[in-house]
């Protein structure tokens, strides 16, 4: 066999390995973006419909009129809540429970900020931070919830959660304690979760 010929056919092999170790290369960073973006991007919370924020006549202000929404909870607070919406019931309906829990959150508006906004509140006490987005994965759904929990916490704000199914006690709380831990290592934490029944 001719030694120049077969010189410039291991070169020929040589130099495709490399555009396939290029390629492949490329593609699998492409790969890896895409998977950041989807798994590890923070799910932006959802703001609140329209409809749930009450207008009382002149002179009498609502809560409703009142509430600040900031669904990225940027901050900084100084003190305040954070109101955040769970509008998901899966947990339920996988136990084979009432389903409904869904509709909890805005219905809970409703009635919040037809109230009479009480004397004394400093602006910006109250912070409606959305309601978190709904995954056909409940996993995903709980992960949204803890994320949304620990920015509210960081910003500066207490948390209320608004459920929601009661599987979102977990990730609610988890997200609180992280904020909590990011700005007061030592802090003592404390969960008031309210449920029909205890289990």
């Amino acid at each position: 066999p001719n030694p120049v010929a077969k010189s410039a056919r291991g070169k020929l092999r040589y130099n495709a390995k490399k555009i396939d170790t290029r390629r492949r290369f490329l593609v699998g960073r492409k790969l890896f973006r895409l998977f950041i973006e989807v798994y590890y991007t923070p799910m932006r919370t959802i703001p609140p419909p329209s409809d749930v924020f009450f207008k009382g006549r002149t002179g009498d202000p609502r809560l409703g009129e009142w509430v600040k929404v900031d669904t990225d909870s940027k901050g900084p607070y100084a003190g305040g809540f954070g109101l955040l919406g769970c509008p998901d019931d899966t947990g339920v309906r996988l136990n084979r429970g009432r389903p409904g829990a869904d509709k909890g959150p805005d219905q809970i508006r409703k009635a919040l900020y037809k109230m009479a906004l009480p004397d004394g509140w400093p602006e910006r006490f109250l912070i409606d931070a959305g309601n978190t987005p709904v995954s056909n994965n409940i996993s995903v759904t709980h992960d949204a919830a803890r994320e949304a929990a620990e920015r509210i916490v960081k910003s500066g704000l207490g948390l209320i959660t608004l459920g929601g199914g009661h599987d979102f006690a977990f990730p609610c709380f988890e997200g609180f304690a992280s904020g909590i831990r990011m700005t007061k290592a030592k802090a003592r934490l404390g969960l008031i979760n309210v449920d029909p029944h205890l289990d």
